[in-house]
């Protein structure tokens, strides 16, 4: 019973980061260019981000819950190598990071609008850019990855 709860919890934790990385590469290759080349409207361009935004927040809300579930069924194994935990710690902190992002995107958006742009102003917004969710997911997303060769 309980490896088919936790089937159920590392599938839903997955479908809900697919859902958000995915709607960002979706956003990249379809939204964007379209908005950028006329096809689309900007204004129906924020109707798909405030539908998706909906979604988002709901797979940020499973990949959390989830992901401490499976974050201490994971670590509480007697034989958990020390490998598979500092890879666990990474992909937590890069998933904190997303987070941070992604709460703290319109803040940031309104303080970018009022200051000069400089040469560090212009890093910090590259990290803290809502396209680097995308990037980050990515890099998760192959971190899982490794995780499952780290375990064997």
């Amino acid at each position: 019973m309980a490896d088919a709860v936790l089937l159920a919890i590392r599938w839903a934790h997955t479908l809900a980061a697919v859902v958000w990385v995915g709607g960002g590469i979706f956003y990249w290759l379809a939204v964007r260019p379209n908005v950028r080349s006329g096809a689309l409207s900007a204004e129906h361009a924020r109707a798909i981000g405030e539908r998706f935004g909906k979604a988002a927040v709901l797979a940020m809300w499973v990949i959390a819950v989830s992901g401490a579930a499976l974050f201490f069924a994971s670590v509480s194994e007697p034989s958990v190598a020390p490998r598979y935990v500092a890879l666990i710690a990474v992909k937590v902190a890069l998933s904190a990071w997303m987070f941070f992002i992604a709460i703290s995107r319109r803040k940031r958006l309104l303080e970018a609008a009022a200051q000069p742009a400089g040469r560090i102003r212009a890093i910090a917004r590259a990290l803290g850019h809502v396209n680097m969710i995308v990037v980050l997911g990515v890099i998760i997303f192959l971190a899982s990855d490794l995780l499952r060769v780290v375990e064997t």
